[in-house]
């Protein structure tokens, strides 16, 4: 759901999720050679929310906006068979997410009329997160249900710089063109994006 008014104001939040299941296979050698059967089931739920204002003086303007988001993980666990002991065992487990993205766009208006608007506009922001790392329990098929699960981690970036270049033509309100140019930058990853964006509503 999104408002807006006329006077540059907008807020608005989304809801979003996913289930993903798989059959997967998994060779070992350790002894003799075996094969390991699962089907693993993930899920997700995410929230997302965002407020912001468009304050503009003459043909330059500035967009402020905060959003906010939180993630669930959800992994339903699984149990390995045709391994024995060698087996893995990966332990039901939701793990939460929360993110903070404040974003500044600067603009300049080139182009205004009745049929077409033009802008050019440079945007500096950054994406901070609770966790840097996602975590999965998993532990040898078979053993105690006291003993300590290894976790097993994928590290993410907790502080992401974002920056961005765009010029944006508007046609009417079905019609829009941009090229752009989009970068986030952290300690693990860095993302670079560029190119045309052509978009028709209908």
């Amino acid at each position: 759901m999104e408002r807006q008014n006329a006077d540059g104001y907008n807020c608005g939040f989304s809801i979003s999720g996913g289930w993903t299941w798989l059959e997967t296979a998994r060779s070992v050698a350790v002894f003799e050679t075996g094969r390991g059967l699962s089907e693993p089931q993930t899920g997700h739920l995410r929230f997302d929310g965002h407020v912001g204002n468009v304050f503009r003086n003459g043909a330059f303007f500035a967009a402020p906006s905060l959003n906010a988001g939180l993630t669930a993980l959800r992994h339903y666990g699984l149990t390995e068979t045709g391994l024995d002991g060698l087996g893995v065992q990966v332990v039901r487990d939701t793990q939460l997410i929360a993110s903070l993205n404040p974003v500044l766009r600067l603009g300049h208006v080139f182009h205004e009329s009745e049929t077409r608007t033009g802008t050019v506009s440079l945007t500096m922001g950054a994406r901070l997160s609770s966790t840097g790392r996602v975590d999965i329990p998993v532990r040898f098929a078979g053993a105690s249900v006291n003993s300590d699960a290894a976790m097993i981690s994928t590290v993410l970036d907790r502080r992401v710089y974002q920056l961005g270049a765009d010029i944006n033509i508007v046609g009417n309100e079905r019609v829009s063109v941009s090229f752009g140019y989009n970068a986030e930058l952290g300690d693990q990853a860095k993302h670079h994006r560029t190119g045309p964006d052509l978009r028709l509503r209908f």
